[in-house]
C-alpha cells in the first residue's frame, strides 16, 4: 500500500505560517473546551430542573458558553481564512520566484510543468488543507482523548466504547488515503491536460478558424473535459466512501453509549445526570473528527497539490547560479570549446564538439538547416542552457563563474516570435522602467522604425499594444523587440532568425541599423535567409549539430563549400523571384 502522503502540506504550513495555524488550532481548542463545558451545564441543568432546584446558575453557564463557542468559532474561521491567505501569498511569491529563476531554461528545454495550473488552482486547494484540515486535525487529536478520560470517570465501559470507535476513525482514514492519493493525483494530471488544451486553443484560435478545425478541436477539448470529470467524480466518490465509513462508525459509537448510558441508568447504576452529562460528552468527542471528516472531504485534492507544488519547489536550479564574476565593459568575445549537447529525452546530440571563437565587437552568422543546432547554439552563448561537456567562455571568463544576474543583463535576445507584454509601446521597449540613457533610447525607436508606425497611433509610443502585442501586426511586433533589445543597451545580442516576419524593406532597414551597431556589440546571427546576414563577419555552419565550416564569409565563398552552395541557392532563388 502506498504511503499516505501528509508531509508535503504540513512543512509548506511550517515554513509558511507555523504561527498561524497553532492560532487556529488553538481557537478550535477552546471552541471544542466551550462545548465540554456546555456539556457540563446542561447536564446540570437538566439535573436541576429534575431535582427541583434553582436553575439560575446552570442555565447562565449554559447560556455563556453557547455565545463563548460562537464567539470563539468566528474568531477560529476568521484566522482560518487569513492563514490560508498568507499561505497562498507566500506559495505564490515562491512558485513565481522559480519560474523567473528557471523560466528561460524550462521553454528552452520544452518542459511543461503547467505551473499556471500550480499557481492558480492547486494553491486554492492547498488553502483549505492547510487553513482549516491541518489545524483541526490537532483539535481531533486532543479533545477526543480529553472526553474519554473524563468518560472513564463517569462510566468506564462506554468510555472503551467511544475510544474504540475513536480510534478506528483515524485507522480507516490511513487505508483510504492511499486510494485518494491516487485519485488526486490523477485530478491533477487530467486538470493539466485539459488547461493546456484551452491554452494551446486560446493561442491558435485564428490557425483553428482558418483551418475550419474549431470543430474538431473542440470536440477534442470535450474528450478531454470528460476524463477531468470523471477523475474529479471519482475522487469525489473516494472522499464520499470515507465520509460513509466515518458516519457509519459514529453512529455505532453515539448508539452504542446511548444504550448502555440508558441501561445503566434504568438499573440505576448511574443517577439521571450523569447518564445526560455522558450522552452529552459522547457526542462532543465524536464532534471534532466530524468536523475534521467535513474538512477532509472539501481538501483532500490538496495532498496532491501540495506534493505537486513541493516538487516544483523543492527543484535543484535548472542553472547553477554561484558564479561572481562580471563581464568587463564593452562588447565581450565569444568562445565555445568543444561544446556537446543533448536534450533530454533525445538520443541525438544537438550540438557535437563545437569549437568557434568569435572576437570582441564582431557579428557571427550562424546557418544551417532546420535542426542543425543553430538555436540551440544561441540559447548556450547566452547561458540559457549549460552544455553537457565543454566550455563557453565570454569576455575570456566561464560563462558558468559569472553572476547569472549580471549576465542577464549584460545581454539580450530577439527570436523570431517576439514576445510582448500587454501594456504600451514605451513599456515593451523599456519593460524595466526607464531609460539610464534616453538618447539611446530614442535612437532605438528610430533605428527599428518603431517611430514610423507609432506616429500614426493616437497615442504614439504610449499606445496600448494589447494582450501579447494582438493589436500590432506580426513585423510591427518584430521592431518592438528589436528596439528593446537595442535599447538595453546589452554588450552580447542574439538573433534568431529575427528577421522573418519582416518584408525586405523592414528587413534592409534593420540590418543597416545592426550593422551601424559594428564594434560597439557582439552579435550571433542566426538565419535561413542570407540577406540577414550580409553583413557578417564570420560564418558558422552546422549541420548535424557539427561545426562543417567555420571563417570569413569571403573565404568560405572561395573555398567552394557548403557556404558557397548555399550563397549560390540564395542568388539562384532570388533571380527565379526576380525572373517572374
Amino acid at each position: 500500500m502506498k504511503t499516505p502522503r501528509l508531509g508535503a502540506g504540513l512543512r509548506l504550513a511550517l515554513r509558511h505560517v507555523p504561527g498561524w495555524m497553532l492560532l487556529v488550532s488553538v481557537a478550535g481548542l477552546v471552541a471544542s473546551g466551550l462545548s465540554v463545558v456546555t456539556a457540563f451545564a446542561l447536564a446540570g441543568l437538566v439535573g436541576d430542573l429534575l431535582a427541583g432546584a434553582p436553575i439560575g446558575g446552570s442555565l447562565g453557564l449554559a447560556l455563556g458558553s453557547v455565545f463563548a463557542r460562537g464567539a470563539a468559532i468566528l474568531v477560529r474561521d476568521r484566522l482560518a481564512t487569513a492563514t490560508a491567505a498568507r499561505l497562498a501569498g507566500r506559495v505564490r511569491a515562491e512558485l513565481l520566484d522559480v519560474v523567473l529563476r528557471d523560466g528561460v531554461s524550462w521553454r528552452a528545454l520544452g518542459r511543461r510543468d503547467a505551473v499556471s495550473g500550480l499557481y492558480v488552482d492547486a494553491v486554492e486547494h492547498l488553502r483549505g488543507y492547510v487553513g482549516w484540515f491541518l489545524p483541526q486535525a490537532l483539535v481531533a487529536a486532543v479533545v477526543p482523548v480529553a472526553v474519554v478520560v473524563v468518560l472513564l470517570g463517569i462510566d468506564p465501559v462506554v468510555a472503551l466504547l467511544v475510544g474504540g470507535c475513536l480510534l478506528a476513525i483515524p485507522a480507516s482514514r490511513r487505508l483510504w488515503n492511499a486510494a485518494m492519493s491516487r485519485r488526486g493525483d490523477d485530478h491533477w494530471e487530467r486538470f493539466e491536460a485539459y488547461a493546456a488544451r484551452i491554452e494551446e486553443a486560446i493561442r491558435g484560435l485564428g490557425t483553428l478558424l482558418a483551418l475550419g478545425a474549431v470543430r474538431r478541436h473542440r470536440s477534442r477539448m470535450a474528450g478531454a473535459g470528460e476524463e477531468l470529470r470523471r477523475a474529479s467524480t471519482a475522487g469525489m466518490r473516494t472522499s464520499l466512501g470515507f465520509s460513509a465509513v466515518m458516519i457509519g462508525v459514529v453512529a455505532v459509537g453515539s448508539t452504542g453509549a446511548t444504550v448502555l448510558t440508558a441501561s445503566a441508568a434504568a438499573q440505576g447504576r448511574v443517577p439521571v445526570g450523569a447518564m445526560l452529562l455522558v450522552l452529552f460528552l459522547s457526542a462532543e468527542a465524536f464532534r471534532p473528527q466530524i468536523e475534521l471528516g467535513s474538512y477532509w472531504h472539501e481538501s483532500f485534492y490538496g495532498l496532491a497539490a501540495a506534493e505537486r507544488i513541493a516538487a516544483v519547489l523543492s527543484r535543484p536550479p535548472a542553472l547553477a547560479d554561484d558564479g561572481r564574476e562580471i563581464l568587463p565593459p564593452g562588447p565581450p568575445a565569444v568562445e565555445l570549446r568543444g561544446v556537446d549537447f543533448t536534450y533530454p529525452g533525445s538520443d541525438r546530440p544537438a550540438l557535437s564538439d563545437v569549437s568557434v571563437s568569435v572576437p570582441p565587437g564582431a557579428v557571427l552568422a550562424v546557418v544551417g538547416a532546420s535542426g542543425s543546432g543553430k538555436s540551440t547554439l544561441g540559447r548556450i552563448a547566452l547561458r540559457d542552457l549549460d552544455p553537457d561537456d565543454g566550455a563557453v567562455l565570454l569576455g575570456g571568463i566561464d560563462a558558468r563563474a559569472l553572476d547569472l544576474a549580471a549576465l542577464r543583463a549584460a545581454t539580450s535576445r530577439v527570436d523570431q516570435d517576439a514576445a510582448l507584454l500587454s501594456g504600451t509601446i514605451r513599456e515593451n521597449v523599456l519593460p524595466g522602467g526607464g531609460p539610464d540613457d534616453a538618447e539611446r533610447f530614442e535612437w532605438a525607436v528610430r533605428a527599428a522604425r518603431v517611430d514610423e508606425f507609432a506616429d500614426r497611433l493616437p497615442s504614439g509610443l504610449d499606445s496600448d499594444v494589447g494582450e501579447s502585442g494582438a493589436r500590432l501586426s506580426g513585423g510591427q511586433r518584430q521592431r518592438i523587440a528589436f528596439a528593446r533589445a537595442l535599447a538595453t543597451g546589452a554588450s552580447l545580442v542574439v538573433l534568431d532568425e529575427a528577421t522573418s516576419a519582416l518584408d525586405a524593406e523592414n528587413e534592409s532597414l534593420i540590418s543597416e541599423a545592426l550593422a551601424r551597431l559594428r564594434g560597439q556589440v557582439t552579435m550571433v546571427v542566426i538565419a535561413h535567409r542570407l540577406s540577414t546576414v550580409r553583413h557578417a563577419d564570420l560564418v558558422l555552419v552546422l549541420d548535424g549539430g557539427r561545426v562543417v565550416e567555420f571563417g570569413g564569409p569571403d573565404e568560405l565563398l572561395a573555398a567552394g563549400g557548403w557556404w558557397a552552395a548555399m550563397v549560390e541557392a540564395s542568388r539562384a532563388d532570388l533571380a527565379g523571384v526576380e525572373g517572374r
